[in-house]
């Protein structure tokens, strides 16, 4: 895996610009990752606050106006998806090929304008369903409008994204101001995140984390990962996006600083020491009724503390010992705060769990 050493601002400024209107932004990440205690990141915390700073500086520094609002809040959908929230900006700003670290508003607006309007089009297709481009199939106005349709609840949002899509270079224009001067001050500050970058570097040089990550996880070979060029992105955080181009055979990965955390719990999941914390945790009859009950919604400390009589000290222990575990999720309203399970991480850890103590066996292996 090769990698590039040093973030990359029109990035940056693109994804912070696609969490701008979300609930879940990499601030909020970074305060949610101080419970973890199964997956403890190798660096200091403390450089993570520079990244909370810039946000809160460019939200100071670039107040909420029509165009922001038109272009990158969350579109509605018909059925809730997982992933980030589609936004028409954050489409405008995908780039249709691999333009490693030279990319800018202009290198963008001057490829969609040199790309025909089938090309454009598929690759707006292929933004709504990832997956959708396998063949090397061209997709039409038409196909663009059938799946905005099948998406989307807003019928104005349908035509937005359409017009977006058949107009891209000149819907760019418009953006281009704003994504340069957060592109700009967020170069500024690039030399802060260095640090970061570099152990970013560190993990992606490791064969034994990275490599088994990308093979066990993701399902890439080995030979593959020879052709995978990193982009380190603090924005991004703890998520990572990997994009293969019709025009070139390597793929453009771009890995959120916090990443290594989701390859430790490759190695996490193989330690029997793990599965017994979580099953400690678990065998607590108070936790275990707390956690069922957060299942399928939100409630207060306070209000538990009163349904299963305890004090509220106690029953925020409690809660802590779940959040430790990243069992539960929290959300604030107003000054309280909100607890609900984490359904997807209580589902993987318990499927570890099943895995480490049958060998990944299935019922299906004997049939």
């Amino acid at each position: 895996m090769r990698y590039h050493e040093g973030i990359i601002p029109f990035y940056e400024a693109r994804y912070y610009l696609a969490q701008r209107f979300t609930k879940d932004r990499t601030s909020q990440k970074i305060e949610k990752n101080r419970y973890k205690k199964d997956a403890v990141p190798s660096y200091d915390f403390t450089y993570l606050k520079h990244i909370t700073e810039l946000e809160k500086e460019l939200d100071e520094r670039f107040e909420v106006t029509e165009l922001m609002t038109r272009f990158f809040t969350p579109l509605k959908l018909k059925e809730q998806r997982e992933g980030t929230p589609i936004t028409i900006g954050d489409m405008l700003l995908t780039q249709p090929v691999m333009l490693f670290d030279g990319i800018s508003v202009d290198t963008l607006i001057d490829k969609y304008r040199q790309n025909s309007q089938a090309e454009n089009l598929t690759n707006f297709y292929t933004y709504l369903y990832p997956f959708g481009l396998t063949d090397g199939s061209v997709y039409s106005l038409s196909d663009l409008m059938q799946a905005a349709n099948e998406l989307f609840a807003d019928p104005e949002e349908k035509w937005a994204i359409v017009d977006a899509a058949a107009n891209p270079a000149e819907q760019l224009e418009k953006l281009k101001p704003l994504v340069e001067a957060i592109s700009d001050l967020i170069g500024e500050r690039k030399a802060v995140f260095d640090p970061i970058v570099k152990r970013v570097g560190e993990f992606v040089a490791s064969e034994k984390d990275c490599g088994e990550f990308f093979v066990s996880r993701m399902h890439f070979e080995k030979e593959e990962l020879e052709k995978m060029l990193v982009f380190p992105c603090i924005f991004k955080f703890d998520e990572l996006n990997i994009t293969g181009y019709e025009d070139n055979d390597d793929y453009e990965v771009t890995m959120g600083c916090f990443y290594e955390v989701m390859a430790s719990y490759v190695r996490h999941s193989r330690d029997p020491e793990t599965h017994i914390a979580l099953l400690k945790v678990l065998s607590d009859s108070t936790r275990f009724k707390v956690l069922h009950e957060l299942c399928d919604q939100s409630s207060y400390g306070l209000e538990l503390a009163e349904k299963y009589g305890i004090t509220r000290n106690a029953m925020y222990y409690q809660l802590d010992q779940l959040l430790g575990y990243c069992l539960v999720k929290t959300e604030y309203e107003g000054r309280r705060m909100l607890h609900t399970m984490d359904k997807r991480t209580v589902y993987e850890k318990l499927t570890e769990l099943r895995d480490y103590l049958v060998n990944g066996w299935k019922p299906e292996d004997e049939e």
